[in-house]
């Protein structure tokens, strides 16, 4: 969770706050919203399901295409940074195994 850690930390985000544990990322979206909405992104599923309501708001004219970019982005990263998690936790539990 350390590598995630130091990715979270370093964003540098003026319109969006993360909040994150060892269990869960969550983004609190403060674009276009009139109030802010937490979003769960524990999961590459509820990742995915992100991305595609940016890329669906962005199409849509909902949200302008700077912010959409920023957006799919931060969001590209976490995904990235998620994958680098559950690797990092399989390879410590197949270790354990040894």
């Amino acid at each position: 969770m350390t590598h995630l850690n130091q990715f979270l930390k370093g964003l540098k985000l003026k319109s969006a706050n993360i909040e994150f544990s060892t269990q869960s990322v969550v983004i609190i979206d403060e674009f276009n919203a009139p109030t802010p909405t937490r979003i769960n992104l524990s999961t590459t599923g509820d990742l995915r399901r992100e991305m595609a309501r940016v890329y669906r708001e962005a199409r849509a004219g909902v949200l302008p295409t700077t912010e959409a970019t920023k957006l799919m982005y931060m969001l590209g990263q976490l995904l990235k940074a998620h994958e680098l998690v559950v690797i990092e936790e399989r390879i410590n539990q197949l270790e354990a195994r040894q």
